[in-house]
């Protein structure tokens, strides 16, 4: 019943609260047994306005007039829920679990966002988080921070056709450093040192 839900007399919204839909079938119970105070004790099902649970009475749903339902098939212990405007989530019943969103989907943790995730249907995909980021591969780590992106493997490959590196200051440290391949080196002013140092 409308009773079912908050009120002035009641602050809680608690308990089970689905009003029938005007046409819909229903059936009425009468308070003490008086025909003068009916009351509503929930919808019937029939045929026109819903397809029942199919054979073997495997799939029981819950539908609004919108479109928006959920679902739950015994046959494959499967559960969907989606609404009128394209999102859907699905439960497989065999440990799958699948999100699809027609325009976008947010995940968001935290008060004011802390940890984002964003896609789009245009391929967009934005993560964004307040303190840090860490993609994590066995023994591979990328870390990004607000100042610093540390990316840290035994093995870095880094491949393009044309690779740019830009700094104010850019330092490269190890016991050996080589460069293959036809090299030149352009700049106001040349500073090479080292003990010894051999140009060949």
């Amino acid at each position: 019943t409308p009773d079912g839900g908050s009120s002035s007399d009641v602050k809680s919204n608690r308990g089970f609260v689905f009003i029938p839909e005007v046409g819909d079938q229903v059936l009425l119970g009468f308070r003490h047994g008086d025909p003068a105070r009916p009351y509503v004790m929930g919808s019937l099902f029939n045929g026109t306005t819903g397809g029942g649970g199919g054979q073997g009475n495997n799939c029981k749903s819950l539908t609004t007039r919108s479109g928006s339902s959920l679902k739950l098939d015994d046959s494959a212990g499967s559960v969907t829920l989606h609404d009128k405007g394209g999102v859907s989530m699905n439960f497989d019943g065999a440990g799958n679990q699948s999100l699809n969103a027609a325009s976008k989907a947010t995940t968001s943790v935290g008060k004011g966002g802390s940890s984002v995730l964003t896609m789009d249907s245009s391929g967009n995909i934005d993560l964004s988080g307040k303190t840090q980021i860490t993609l994590t591969v066995g023994g591979s780590t990328i870390t990004i921070k607000g100042d610093e992106v540390r990316i840290s493997s035994k093995n870095i490959i880094l491949e393009a056709e044309n690779n740019s590196i830009t700094g104010t200051n850019n330092t490269v440290t190890g016991t050996n450093n080589k460069i293959n391949g036809e090299t030149d080196i352009e700049g106001p002013k040349l500073s090479l040192k080292g003990d010894p140092v051999k140009i060949n």
